[in-house]
């Protein structure tokens, strides 16, 4: 195995060392690296964030990935995620979906990673600005400016302003997602443009009371239908009490804080980054990129549904003024962070074109360091339009760090890779590449080992108590990734096509935060393809089957059950295996000018393998449960896609259409939603040369349902008794209407 990652890495190291005077340029072929026509940032869940596409697994928890300038925003999602401090728009000159293939090469992850390209100073002076607002009133605004000082020396400034109050009704938020973003930069350019060299600073105040806004009640008929429950419209009506005020007890150093959910939910992050890049002679360039993120005292908040269930007089549940409460009451639990995240990363690419190759050698040294605290409680509040606060035993919330969080250390990885695009001939090309990472992390996490429970959590749990301890678990491992994609023409249109990918991970630093330490186990992503492609002069189509297999794949998941008539949570660390097989067609139509009509189909069997889990409850009773062979949740079978859109000199109008097959809500598949359709579309109209007017729609036909995922289901083995359930979880976003206007200079 070293003699070929060697063997290798001198074959690409020959490649770039090759002297050759006024070669030709040869583009490594946009299919390689990107991906085109998904529109990823039509999210009909919400418009804070890109949306999740589906290569057969479950979506992950950081969303697609974000790049900006080649390199991730942050090395990992958590404790900062990448829309926190990212949204796109006028400071970005270009933002291009990156291939599966060519995200794992360079950054060792698995899935569709969106790539930014700042928007730099250019000679004279430029703008782009354009306001949004929407009929439940947003206020968004997207400007940047940029333009020379001198001579070969470059400003841009940028700000992006989005103060949402989404499409609930809150009597208490005026806007529950606030983001504030202001970039600049200075640019030097040198040797007739070959050197260039920006100084980029980014500045981001995020606030987000989202999570526990974006649920709602409603019946779960049981043939994956839902009814609304007593009128509630779904996205509109507030599902979270006015009364947020919480009493949690410090996880780090035991004592009790009182604060609102609303106000515990605000984070800033400094990111300032260096760009270098020269051209060498004979087609030889260099890039550099290093980026400082700095994320001190950032706050989270996640705010988890559990079951529905039913108030008596003995409940012990009473309104706030202590009188008695019978009826049905939601559960919630909510964790609160206090975090510390830094990132120092820089990324080194050396890229050599010759005729027949563009061949790159490349480094990566990241570090990252994170400290994270997560305060744990339950809650109660009614079932209704606007709840009220319920209170148990007296409290307003209770069993205080039964799931608490705690984790602090570091990553570190440093890794080499290497890609070429190579065209032996008129008909063949591959492009193929490699990566050797050595990933090594040091964490103090509280939890048990070597079979202790001293670090067990129960109610009012401590780090400063009696018997906690703090142990250390400090470990590196190499990790390799390679990946090929083949294509031969056979006839003037018709070619053959091949990818495969091998790419492997291990546990990350939030792996840590709970009470059990996770495996060392690597997370291996096997997938392979084969189809082909067809191409004239207005149709470009392409197959392709698929194989997808993910191992030991690890999440700290939380499950709830009711014990004794109270809610108990659990949380623990899953490990599963998955696996699908599936069939994807692509398909660009341009029958004449000005119209487009952009169609995907993808069927596909994702299915948990290797899966199976013992509970274990306070009353003492056991129980076990295999999710293996199970459909994986949140992922349909078959999805299409259709973009059809039509421009003029004056009007451009656009049209994206989703279909999702049948979707899984829980692990156990009892509980699923029937097939939905995502629908958007939009109209610009250019009223002057640099100014236009926009229109865009969300949820054309005000379709409602239900989607994601019901995790108090996980526990439900009867099916019968999810027959009329009542139940809350995610929803689709109402119809929406957005107007902007948009000026360019």
């Amino acid at each position: 195995m070293n003699k070929l990652i060697f063997t290798f890495f001198f074959l690409l190291i020959g490649n770039l060392c090759v002297s050759q005077t006024n070669d030709t340029i040869n583009l490594v072929s946009s299919s390689k690296k990107e991906e085109k026509n998904r529109n990823v940032m039509l999210n009909a869940a919400t418009s804070s964030k890109p949306r999740e596409i589906s290569i057969g697994l479950p979506a992950s928890s950081g969303g697609t990935g974000i790049f900006e300038d080649g390199m991730p925003v942050g090395q990992y999602y958590w404790p900062i995620m990448d829309h926190w401090h990212w949204a796109g728009g006028n400071s970005y000159s270009s933002a291009g979906l990156t291939s599966i293939g060519e995200n794992a090469i360079i950054s060792g992850n698995v899935g569709y990673a969106i790539n930014s390209i700042t928007r730099l100073g250019t000679d004279g002076f430029h703008t782009k600005q354009s306001i949004t607002s929407n009929q439940f009133g947003l206020i968004r605004y997207d400007g940047n400016i940029n333009g020379s000082l001198r001579k070969n020396l470059y400003y841009t400034l940028g700000a992006y302003l989005n103060f949402d109050p989404t499409s609930v009704n809150n009597p208490s938020v005026d806007f529950i997602e606030r983001m504030q973003i202001y970039k600049v930069g200075l640019t030097k350019r040198w040797n007739d443009n070959r050197g260039e060299i920006s100084f980029l600073y980014k500045y981001s105040r995020t606030a987000y009371s989202l999570y526990g806004y974006d649920t709602a009640p409603f019946y779960y008929v049981g043939d994956g239908s839902i009814e609304l429950y007593n009128g509630f419209k779904l996205g509109i009506d507030s599902y979270m009490p006015e009364d947020d005020e919480v009493r949690y007890l410090g996880l780090a150093d035991g004592k009790f804080y009182t604060g609102k959910i609303d106000d515990l939910s605000g984070k800033n992050v400094h990111d300032a980054v260096v760009k270098f890049d020269y051209q060498f002679d004979n087609d030889l360039k260099l890039e550099v990129r290093s980026r400082l993120g700095l994320a001190p005292k950032a706050q989270n908040v996640i705010i988890k549904d559990g079951g529905i269930e039913d108030a008596t007089d003995m409940s012990g549940i009473t309104y706030s003024d202590g009188s008695q409460f019978t009826g049905h009451y939601q559960q919630r639990l909510g964790i609160f962070f206090d975090a510390d995240s830094r990132d120092i990363m820089t990324t080194v690419q050396l890229t050599k074109t010759t005729p027949n190759h563009q061949s790159r050698l490349g480094l990566n040294a990241w570090f990252n360091y994170q400290h994270v605290r997560g305060s744990s409680l339950i809650f109660y509040h009614t079932v209704e339009k606007n709840p009220d606060r319920l209170f148990y035993n007296g409290q307003r919330s209770w069993a205080l760090n039964s799931v608490g969080e705690f984790y602090e250390g570091t990553e570190n990885k440093i890794a080499l890779f290497a890609t070429d695009d190579w065209s032996p001939d008129s008909r063949l090309n591959i492009y193929y590449g490699i990566r050797l990472e050595h990933d090594h992390i040091n964490v103090n996490t509280a939890a048990n080992i070597n079979g202790a429970t001293n670090n067990t959590r129960y109610e009012n749990f401590s780090l400063v108590d009696d018997g906690v301890t703090i142990e250390n678990y400090s470990r590196g491992w190499l990790n390799p990734v390679a990946m090929l994609n083949a294509s031969y023409v056979i006839t003037g249109r018709f070619s053959l096509a091949t990818d495969f990918l091998f790419n492997r991970r291990r546990v990350r630093l939030d792996n840590f935060c709970g009470t059990s330490l996770p495996g060392g186990e690597p997370i291996d992503t096997y997938l392979g393809r084969v189809g082909f492609l067809y191409d004239n002069s207005w149709l470009q189509l392409t197959t392709m089957a698929s194989y997808i297999r993910s191992a030991n794949n690890k999440q700290t998941a939380h499950f709830t059950k009711t014990i004794g008539g109270v809610s108990e949570t659990q949380a623990r660390t899953i490990v599963y295996d998955i696996a699908t097989v599936g069939w994807t067609t692509d398909v660009v139509i341009n029958p004449f000018k000005g119209f487009s009509m952009h169609m995907l189909a993808t069927i596909q069997d994702p299915r948990y393998k290797n899966f199976d889990m013992v509970f274990e409850y306070s009353d003492g009773s056991t129980e076990s449960l295999d999710y293996s062979e199970k459909y994986v949740g949140g992922v349909s079978k078959f999805l299409m896609e259709l973009d059809p859109s039509y421009k003029t000199d004056k009007w451009n109008f656009w049209l994206s259409l989703r279909y999702y097959s049948k979707q899984y809500a829980n692990k156990m598949n009892n509980v699923f939603f029937n097939g939905h359709w995502e629908t958007f579309g939009g109209i610009e109209y250019k009223i002057l040369d640099k100014v236009s007017l926009n229109m865009s729609v969300v949820n054309i036909f005000n379709d409602y349902g239900a989607n994601g995922s019901i995790a108090s289901a996980d526990l439900i083995t009867d099916p019968t008794l999810l027959n009329n359930y009542l139940i809350s979880g995610k929803y689709i976003r109402p119809f929406t209407l957005e107007f902007s206007l948009k000026f360019e200079y």
